[in-house]
């Protein structure tokens, strides 16, 4: 399972693809109907779970160019919940984070 698809809950997954396939309960279909359906409500999963973790990373960028730091971190701290410390973008702030501390 990829990391994106990960952060959703199974709860979450089983809920939009019943309703991605409520429009296709019908007897009789076809198991490339069935396939369409289920991918093209994971798709729509995983492009809105992957602009909500763009914002949130926009948001700790601007954090850091406004030099709050405190801020940035608490916001760094819940999406490593999420994406895990070694995402690569949250290495890369907190590295952006000390090296702007240190040269203060």
């Amino acid at each position: 399972m990829s990391t994106t698809l990960s952060l959703l809950g199974k709860k979450e997954i089983i809920k939009a693809l019943e309703a991605g396939l409520a429009t296709h309960k019908r007897w009789g279909l076809d198991s490339p109907v069935i396939l369409e359906a289920v991918v093209e409500t994971l798709v729509e999963l995983l492009t809105n779970e992957t602009k909500q973790m763009d914002t949130a990373l926009r948001s700790v960028f601007t954090l850091i160019d406004a030099e709050q730091f405190t801020e940035a971190l608490t916001q760094i701290a819940v999406l490593e919940q999420c994406l895990g410390e070694h995402d690569s973008e949250l290495v890369r702030a907190r590295a952006l984070i000390t090296f702007l501390k240190d040269s203060q």
